[in-house]
């Protein structure tokens, strides 16, 4: 009688081995990668465009839930090796700072703590210039009329911010007509004649700065006219 109650303990004891060693096995495999996938919207880029030197902030989660690990990778398309950006860990953010200019591709992870992992694509792009285009109402004009600069920046990490300086072309300081604003566009009134240097300066987000130099001329006669010639 005792042989037959050990023999059964040690076949039930064998059954739930078996059974929690399936669920092991089971539950290793829901963490891995080639495992059932469930799709997350709730990652977030600090800015879809960044110019080289800057950065980009991922936000996987508006916020950490307690028992999920994130992770971040990012890639240049093209490319089909992922760099990690930042790799499981409970916080949800990371910073990426592209080397090459391109469209990137984005993969936050978030696995739980029953293993799940979810996956969220996202896309930006990178550039390596910072373009300036600007112009001067005129190049010369009579003494008394202003002349308008205008201008408008394309690529950089956006952000744009202009800086317009002048000065008279025999000075060495200069005289600032616009800072720091959100848009181009000045008047510049001269009250002397003279040939005069404008600089239009753009700065975008990352502190990156592209320049521009152009000139123009009051003179202190009617344009039409012309100046006055003595005759004897």
């Amino acid at each position: 009688m005792k042989k037959r109650f050990l023999v059964a303990v040690l076949a039930a004891t064998m059954v739930l081995s078996t059974g929690v060693s399936a669920g092991l096995t089971a539950f290793a495999e829901s963490g891995t990668e080639t495992g059932e996938e469930q799709t997350q919207t709730t990652a977030k880029l600090s800015s879809d465009y960044v110019s080289l030197g800057g950065s980009i902030t991922v936000t996987a989660a508006p916020e950490a839930e307690e028992g999920t690990v994130y992770g971040v990778y990012y890639r240049l398309v093209g490319n089909e090796k992922w760099a990690t950006a930042k790799a499981y860990s409970e916080g949800t953010q990371a910073v990426i700072k592209p080397k090459n200019a391109g469209t990137y591709e984005v993969c936050v992870k978030a696995k739980d703590a029953a293993g799940i992992i979810t996956k969220e694509y996202l896309t930006f792009e990178s550039a390596d210039t910072l373009g300036l285009t600007y112009s001067l109402s005129s190049d010369r004009l009579a003494l008394g009329t202003p002349v308008t600069v205008t201008g408008y920046a394309e690529g950089g990490n956006g952000g744009h911010t202009f800086t317009v300086c002048w000065k008279k072309k025999t000075d060495t300081n200069w005289l600032v007509a616009l800072k720091d604003s959100d848009t181009c566009d000045v008047d510049i009134n001269p009250v002397k004649a003279g040939e005069y240097d404008v600089c239009v300066k753009v700065k975008d987000e990352n502190g990156r700065i592209v320049k521009g130099y152009d000139s123009f001329e009051t003179v202190d006669f009617p344009l039409a006219a012309g100046p006055s010639i003595a005759t004897t």
